[in-house]
């Protein structure tokens, strides 16, 4: 199946970023979505905490953590229409949804390279400081503690949908052609916005 506009965008993004991390040291990890370029291992997915079938594959989900019992995500997901958004919007509802990232050993191994000029590459099983060292790298599955949302709409649908939708605190609205644009100061800004740790000032 061929990517729409907004996965096409996202596959462009660096494999890492601090862009939602605020004054901390946390790095996020591009999860989804998986390059194209070459096989590479099946990318996390979002599970309900027991269940082994009630699970989601976001259009673009970015993991950090500075814990083994959680992690933190940051979900893009592409909506074409009012009908298709609702039906996004009750994946993530706060006061009904409890999520977990589920990620795969092959993927926690899978070397990327960290943004910027003269970037290290590293397994991710590293950068996300899960694991000792390369032999215990297992599977994991770990619960979501902040989760941000942020739907990407087209042009035309925009103005509907934003006077339409009364937005959660988890919750952002973007239109799709800027997902073109991360690197212009207006996206930038509005993406620090979105840090889960950028919510109280000491």
């Amino acid at each position: 199946m061929a990517d729409g506009p907004a996965k096409s965008a996202m596959r462009k993004w660096p494999t890492t970023t601090r862009i939602w991390s605020h004054s901390t040291d946390i790095l996020w990890l591009k999860a989804q979505p998986v390059p194209k370029d070459k096989p590479h291992p099946k990318g996390p997915r979002l599970v309900q905490p027991g269940s082994t079938a009630l699970s989601t594959t976001p259009d673009g989900l970015w993991v950090a953590t500075d814990s083994v019992a959680y992690c933190d995500a940051v979900v893009v997901e592409a909506s074409s229409n009012q009908q298709n958004i609702r039906d996004k919007r009750s994946r993530y509802a706060s006061a009904t949804v409890a999520l977990c990232v589920e990620m795969t050993k092959p993927w926690l191994l899978e070397r990327v390279k960290r943004q910027g000029k003269g970037g290290t590459w590293s397994g991710r099983w590293g950068l996300l400081g899960l694991f000792a060292n390369e032999n215990e790298v297992t599977d994991v599955c770990l619960p979501v503690r902040y989760l941000r949302v942020l739907y990407a709409v087209p042009r035309a649908l925009f103005d509907k949908v934003a006077n339409s939708l009364a937005l959660e605190a988890h919750e952002y609205l973007v239109g799709e052609p800027r997902l073109n644009q991360r690197n212009s100061q207006i996206v930038q800004e509005f993406f620090r916005r979105m840090s889960p740790y950028n919510r109280s000032l000491r």
